[in-house]
């Protein structure tokens, strides 16, 4: 396998934007990613583009032509979450495995405002009996964990505070306002005890990654290549309802990720994980190794995971605050840590950066019962 960089990111702001259209946003972060790669739209020679709800469905081929119609070959891809993630998988691995030098991979979403509605044609037992909001999912991973480890609501609302903290220094950030703690937790209740603002919002976005292999990125850009370490998208095996999964597929996929890098979650400077709630984050603290299992809320106590503490998490303000565009998020994270990884990340910068990680976790058609990861990691 070759070596992978990533050449240029681009990404449209995050938000609500009901006067610009899909194509529109699309094409901004594709021309803010070529401007910095400085390399032209005739030298991309094949495009990922994810987005999961899309009408009419397949938007790859409308947004790309509104950049240039060059007769490249257009992949459209939907994985839940890992959407974008995805997208970028897919244009790792073709660089990676010679089939072309140039790759780029794009997300974008325009979603319904809202809670998302149930989903019809899902097997599950447990969608059956009506948990098909997924609010509640994370409601009772909330409610396991307070008893399971003696979390309370604070260590959730924590999450919050930080991450919007992170996201009132991040000017393509959906929601930049800071919030103390008691606003947290004085949010609404949708779901006991998920309040609102543990919750991510709904949102409109898109985001781009050009990468192509080491020889292609020394003719181009001088800004410094950044090297993809390790590119992993796991699904579930299969495993019982009763009871979770140990390990978890997040766990088992960040394993990979570290050791296709040849790394530890200790070499690991500054990470951007799957947080769609307060309490997912806590988890992913223990699924990345980044402490023991149960001790997510003591991470969040110590302030290890601020800008500044031993391990950032999230500095773009996650999912929580810089928003989640599903299909755009994947390929948002990447652009947030090549401009950390490089330097670039203004007021949110962590310092001396040179390993990074992204993380998604997925839900597939609707169902908690079977999943998709990624973990990608970046090395400077």
């Amino acid at each position: 396998m070759r070596e992978v960089v990533v050449l240029g990111v681009g990404m449209h702001r995050t938000g609500r934007f009901d006067d610009i259209s899909l194509s529109a946003m699309g094409r901004e972060a594709v021309l803010m990613a070529l401007r910095e790669a400085d390399i032209p739209w005739s030298r991309i020679q094949v495009a990922y583009s994810a987005n999961r709800d899309a009408v009419p469905a397949g938007p790859g081929v409308r947004i790309l032509g509104t950049v240039g119609m060059t007769g490249i070959p257009i992949i459209n891809v939907s994985n839940a979450s890992c959407s974008g993630a995805t997208a970028f998988w897919e244009a790792y691995s073709a660089v990676a495995h010679g089939q072309y030098d140039v790759a780029l991979a794009l997300g974008t979403e325009k979603m319904a405002r809202g809670f998302r509605p149930p989903q019809t044609g899902v097997d599950s037992a447990e969608a059956a009996m009506g948990l098909q909001a997924i609010p509640s999912w994370f409601a009772m991973n909330m409610k396991r964990r307070m008893h399971d480890y003696g979390e309370t609501e604070l260590h959730y609302a924590k999450v919050a505070v930080k991450n919007h903290l992170h996201a009132s220094k991040n000017p393509y950030a959906q929601y930049r306002k800071v919030f103390t703690l008691d606003e947290i937790m004085a949010s609404r209740v949708i779901s006991d005890p998920i309040k609102l603002l543990d919750m991510c919002p709904t949102s409109d976005g898109a985001a781009a990654a050009i990468l192509c292999t080491r020889e292609v990125a020394r003719q181009y850009t001088s800004k410094p290549a950044i090297s993809v370490a390790a590119c992993v998208l796991r699904t579930d095996g299969y495993r019982s309802l009763i009871a979770p999964p140990v390990p978890s597929l997040s766990r088992t996929t960040s394993q990979m990720a570290y050791d296709d890098a040849g790394i530890g979650p200790e070499d690991i400077d500054v990470i951007e994980l799957h947080d769609p709630a307060t309490v997912q984050e806590l988890i992913h603290y223990e699924d990345l190794a980044l402490c023991p299992t149960g001790d997510g809320g003591k991470l969040i106590e110590e302030g290890a995971t601020e800008i500044g503490g031993r391990i950032p998490v999230n500095p773009s303000g996650g999912l929580l605050s810089r928003g989640h565009p599903v299909g755009a998020t994947g390929v948002a994270q990447i652009t947030e840590l090549v401009w950390h990884l490089r330097g670039e990340a203004g007021d949110r910068q962590v310092e001396g950066s040179k390993v990074a990680l992204a993380h998604l976790e997925g839900a597939g058609g609707g169902r908690s019962d079977f999943k998709v990861a990624t973990v990608i990691i970046l090395k400077k």
